[in-house]
């Protein structure tokens, strides 16, 4: 995983970001500075996250320009984040390689959502 200072102005211009650790991204300062712009976020090769916690559910929140989610490759997450629903730009919704991810969240998903792919 590359480390971004949180000083550098750039880290608030950010559109696309792909990390290997979920619980590293998803923590209120970080998604503050990147609610405004970040489009893409990818998360991949994730070899501990198993479920999220309310904290970093509520962290995916701000993220309220996201309109591209993917997870790929995290084998031991069982469960997407319950919040997506109120993910009110996310357009499109990829999961690859989560073989323990069996069923949507049971809000279900944002009505943003043109685009999902579970493989």
């Amino acid at each position: 995983m590359k480390v971004i200072p949180a000083a550098c102005s750039s880290f608030q211009q950010l559109e696309k970001l792909e990390v290997d650790s979920i619980s590293a991204v998803l923590v209120a300062p970080i998604c503050s500075l990147l609610a405004a712009t970040l489009s893409e976020l990818s998360f991949k090769f994730d070899l501990r996250m198993e479920s999220f916690t309310e904290t970093q559910e509520e962290a995916l929140q701000l993220l309220t320009s996201l309109r591209k989610l993917d997870f790929g490759d995290c084998p031991h997450l069982r469960s997407l984040p319950e919040g997506l629903r109120h993910l009110s730009s996310l357009e499109e919704l990829a999961i690859f390689n989560c073989r323990l991810i069996r069923s949507m969240p049971e809000e279900g998903l944002p009505a943003s959502l043109k685009r999902a792919i579970m493989v």
